[in-house]
């Protein structure tokens, strides 16, 4: 239900998200599977507002950067 959440708000504030994404595709190494939701925000205060909800929510998340040296398992996120 989190995620729900989670999406409302990327779109009440206006954030790119995607739906189970394929994660190999967004590394440089092109490994991966499935992210449940991947978010791009689009500032400082975006992702602000995304973490304080992911935090407060207590949903499971890691902060990437482009992708480089990075590498996700074969299992789902």
């Amino acid at each position: 239900m989190e995620i729900k959440g989670l999406i409302a708000l990327c779109s009440k504030i206006n954030v790119h998200s995607e739906i189970n994404e394929k994660t190999a595709p967004l590394t440089s190494i092109k490994v991966g599977n499935v992210a449940k939701i991947i978010i791009y925000p689009h500032s400082i205060d975006a992702l602000c507002e995304i973490l304080s909800y992911v935090k407060s929510n207590n949903i499971k998340f890691c902060v990437v950067g482009n992708g480089t040296n990075v590498y996700f398992t074969d299992q789902n996120y």
